[in-house]
């Protein structure tokens, strides 16, 4: 989120990784990968946390972490995504040793969330963790 300040105090944590996401790029490739996978996962978890008045602390490149004034944004935001990728997944197409034929697989997304105790600290580089 932009124009507002990152929340201190307690605070919920919301943390993503996409499952498989470096097999996944190696398979695919990195334009592919990047266009396909990447992009729209990014997009989908951005939006759930900007709707939910949170901000992104870290983008990972295969997930986020994420920091919200209040447990229920948290929660919200990781409903949010769930039901995104359920009502529009993102699909890769993967080939099965097993069977050596190209399957469709949706991707998964793992969401971890926390309520803790967090300060900003000053730095010479601004405010940090």
């Amino acid at each position: 989120m932009t124009g507002s300040r990152i929340p201190d105090g307690n605070v919920t944590f919301l943390f993503t990784d996409m499952c498989g996401s470096t097999r996944m790029a190696n398979a695919l490739g990195d334009v592919y990968f990047e266009r396909q996978v990447k992009t729209p996962h990014r997009d989908l978890l951005l939006n759930a946390v900007q709707d939910q008045q949170g901000h992104v602390l870290q983008d990972t490149g295969d997930g986020i972490f994420a920091v919200f004034h209040h447990p229920h944004q948290g929660l919200a935001a990781a409903v949010a995504i769930q039901k995104g990728l359920r009502d529009n997944p993102i699909l890769v197409q993967i080939h099965n040793e097993k069977t050596g034929l190209e399957e469709n697989k949706k991707i998964a997304v793992r969401i971890g969330i926390h309520r803790a105790e967090h300060h900003l600290v000053p730095t010479l580089h601004g405010e940090t963790l």
